[in-house]
């Protein structure tokens, strides 16, 4: 009875108009990800920071301190519990090595880059950070 009902509300939807060809084609994030617009794209960022042999990345990560997986996973929480931040402030890249968390990514405003790093030394008082956070235009 259930099934037969969610068919037929699928047929109908279709055969209305009531679904659009690109969400059925592309699926639920498509809606998402046409809100996105070019000031979220870091990709010039990340190849300037790959080809900069000074800039660390996350592959420069060592990571087989077990501790330091646990304190990247500590203050990547730490970050993404803020409420109210940007998409590019949740999504800032966090580094961990023996003495020090370093931030690097654009945000949204000079308050969220502050806000973020206080988090940071919060969730991980015992190591430096190096904040490299960039204000987005």
């Amino acid at each position: 009875m259930i099934q037969k009902f969610l068919i037929a509300s699928l047929l109908l939807a279709v055969t209305s108009g009531g679904l659009a060809s690109s969400a059925v084609a592309e699926g639920p994030r498509a809606s998402l990800r046409s809100n996105v617009n070019a000031d979220t794209d870091n990709t010039a960022q990340n190849v300037r920071d790959k080809n900069d042999d000074r800039a660390l990345t996350a592959d420069d990560q060592s990571m087989t301190d077990e501790s330091q997986t646990k304190v990247l996973g500590t203050v990547r929480r730490a970050v993404v519990g803020i409420p109210h931040l940007s998409i590019n402030g949740q999504n800032i890249k966090i580094m961990v090595d023996d003495k020090t968390v370093t931030l690097r990514g654009p945000v949204a405003s000079g308050e969220e880059r502050a806000t973020i790093e206080s988090s940071v030394k919060k969730a991980a008082p015992s190591l430096a950070v190096r904040n490299e956070l960039e204000v987005a235009k």
